[in-house]
């Protein structure tokens, strides 16, 4: 789950809340490249009897997977690593590497900005940037808002979920006109910040790797080399209840990862109103559901 600390629209409350309508036992919040939403929502789910796992979902480039362009170019594809269990003390080199993040994402969203307003999008304002984000932790969503309440005239598609669609693919996207690179961090880095009390696990690999093609194909041919060498890099779990998967291929990842010796862990990626299509706990299906045995068995890893 993702909250208003980083990329969500919802606060840790309010995933307090919807987590006990939904009837959760335990939620890991797993905002971008921090913790500081951790100290409401424990506060939150200890009141609903609901238990809380301390997460972050880290951006990095993969330098091991290669991908060769028709021109004989090389690029390394950005991937999410899902932390879980970190520990919150500021001097952690977890912590640090965060920290160094957040730093960065400063620095991002000033260059975009700017970046923005030469491409012509002069009726932004820092200051209406900064209330959609609740004064914190200002991401592309909310970027994104701006854009769609200044300039929906001139954005291609029908609905708002269309035109928020078209913002990311030509505007703010990897490919995008006002695209800034963020920090470079690799999977060795996490790794050796993490340390061995935090359990590290690849998300929804196959919209990382190769394309987004689901087929069985894809999966036994593209995904599972690349897993074998995470797992071999220090990642302990992959992502296969995932709530933009089909059941199909949440059995098929889950069976992988297993002969593979490393843990299927789930989430619905929830983000609120950012993701309208993504249900709370549910995914885009509405038919997901994570066992408690994913939790139990990330606790044995690191003997809690």
């Amino acid at each position: 789950m993702h909250s208003s600390f980083s990329d969500g629209s919802e606060s840790p409350t309010a995933l307090a809340e919807l987590a006990a309508a939904a009837g959760l036992s335990a939620m890991a919040l797993t905002d971008h490249d921090t913790t500081a939403g951790i100290a409401e929502a424990r506060v939150a789910f200890a009141e609903r009897n609901i238990e809380l796992v301390v997460g972050c979902e880290v951006s990095l480039k993969d330098r091991g997977h290669d991908i060769v362009a028709d021109d004989g170019s090389i690029t390394h594809p950005s991937i999410h690593v899902l932390a879980y269990f970190v520990p919150e003390d500021p001097a952690h080199p977890l912590q640090q590497l965060l920290s160094g993040l957040q730093d960065d994402r400063e620095t991002r969203n000033a260059r975009l900005f700017t970046t923005l307003h030469e491409l012509g999008y002069t009726q932004l304002t820092w200051d209406d940037l900064m209330q959609r984000a609740g004064g914190k932790n200002l991401g592309r969503p909310h970027f994104a808002a701006a854009i769609l309440a200044n300039y929906a005239d001139e954005l291609a598609g029908v609905t708002a979920e269309e035109k928020t669609r078209t913002i990311f693919t030509d505007i703010l996207g990897d490919s995008g006109s006002a695209y800034i690179s963020k920090a470079h961090l690799t999977v060795t880095d996490v790794v050796a910040a993490a340390g061995p009390d935090v359990v590290l696990s690849i998300a929804h690999p196959l919209f990382n790797y190769g394309s987004r093609d689901l087929s069985s194909s894809t999966v036994l041919k593209e995904i599972v080399p690349t897993l074998e060498r995470l797992r071999g890099e220090g990642l302990r779990g992959v992502e296969c209840w995932y709530g933009q998967f089909d059941d199909r291929t949440r059995h098929e990842m889950a069976a992988i990862t297993r002969g593979l010796g490393m843990v299927p862990t789930g989430g619905s990626d929830f983000h609120g109103s950012y993701k309208p299509d993504v249900t709370f706990a549910k995914g885009r299906f509405n038919d997901l559901s994570v066992s408690d045995n994913v939790l139990f068995e990330l606790r044995e890893l690191v003997g809690k």
